[in-house]
């Protein structure tokens, strides 16, 4: 199947949102995977309005949403937090989004898209992206997406 992002990550850096989000998450975790906790710190909260958490559903295949920022809630039209991955994207390219967040998982390493978002009323709004998995405690069952609109 080919893909309906662009996946390159010089391309998603030349985003200024996105090349200070790296700077920042590069500053905190040095050679680690980002904690939860690490979003507490002064420097994250100027990124919290285009963060997405999502929590894996391995019995379900799927994700759920357990944190939206404001900007994304605005660009989507709709409040994800506690909806599933395969609920929110029913009219997208489902599949392709999973996959991205399955392998920031599976890798443990960044994974970068661009494209345009195809939601309802939305058409043609483009997004740049970056998603790292992120663990709460010792646990890593979630990604985090830095997520920018232009």
């Amino acid at each position: 199947m080919e893909s309906c992002f662009e996946t390159r990550r010089d391309v998603v850096m030349q985003q200024p949102g996105i090349a200070s989000f790296v700077q920042v998450t590069d500053q905190i975790t040095s050679d680690r995977k980002l904690d939860f906790s690490d979003l507490e710190a002064p420097s994250f909260f100027p990124f919290w309005k285009n963060l997405v958490i999502m929590k894996r559903i391995v019995a379900e295949d799927d994700f759920v949403c357990v944190f939206c920022g404001t900007s994304v809630v605005e660009a989507f039209g709709s409040e994800m937090t506690g909806r599933k991955l395969t609920e929110i994207m029913a009219a997208g390219p489902t599949e392709e989004i999973v996959e991205h967040h399955l392998e920031a998982l599976s890798t443990g390493g960044q994974t970068f898209a661009s494209g345009r978002l195809y939601w309802e009323h939305k058409n043609f709004q483009n997004f740049h992206q970056i998603k790292m998995p992120m663990k709460r405690g010792e646990t890593v069952e979630e990604t985090l997406t830095f997520i920018c609109f232009s």
